[in-house]
């Protein structure tokens, strides 16, 4: 009877998860783990704590310790702005990702080659930008048109993904 009291006191406690995890330091006992992926490691991350509108600026794919609560999540990449909302409790782990976005990297052997993004299936142009940049462009299928001179090149169904750079070596 004893034991059985005990245990339904230490279940009932405020403070039983944390008295409980021995792995956690003591500083970090009140804080959760932020971890934000980006297409791009140069892309702008802000975070808001919602209840406070609080606001942090973090870099990609890094562990940011953060009081728990609600937090908006904003990327910001290049021609695009991405928003999310995380729960963040304490001692736990919250992963965001900008889903939707990849990006595109033509390398040619002249930085100033053009390269047009092209949707494979409704033929609309996304983006134009010289060989030299790397594009981020919503995830989907499409055809890549590089202008070489007076000459066109194109590489048909390259696929972007979720947070991943498509890479497509082109010699002439």
């Amino acid at each position: 009877m004893l034991k059985t009291l005990f245990i339904a006191l230490l279940l009932l406690s405020p403070f039983s998860a944390q008295a409980l995890d021995p792995l956690t330091a003591p500083e970090y006992k009140d804080k959760g783990m932020l971890v934000v992926e980006a297409p791009l490691s140069d892309n702008t991350i802000t975070i808001t704590n919602t209840a406070t509108g609080a606001t942090q600026n973090v870099t990609p794919n890094t562990v940011n310790w953060v009081s728990p609560g609600n937090y908006n999540v904003t990327v910001k990449m290049q021609d695009y702005t991405y928003n999310q909302n995380v729960l963040v409790k304490a001692t736990e782990r919250t992963d965001a990702q900008a889903i939707g976005y990849g990006a595109i990297k033509v390398n040619t052997p002249s930085p100033s080659d053009m390269i047009e993004v092209v949707a494979a299936g409704s033929g609309n142009s996304i983006a134009k930008f010289p060989s030299s940049q790397t594009k981020i462009v919503p995830t989907g299928t499409y055809n890549v048109k590089i202008q070489v001179g007076s000459n066109q090149l194109t590489q048909s169904n390259i696929l972007v993904v979720t947070n991943t750079t498509r890479e497509i070596n082109v010699q002439y």
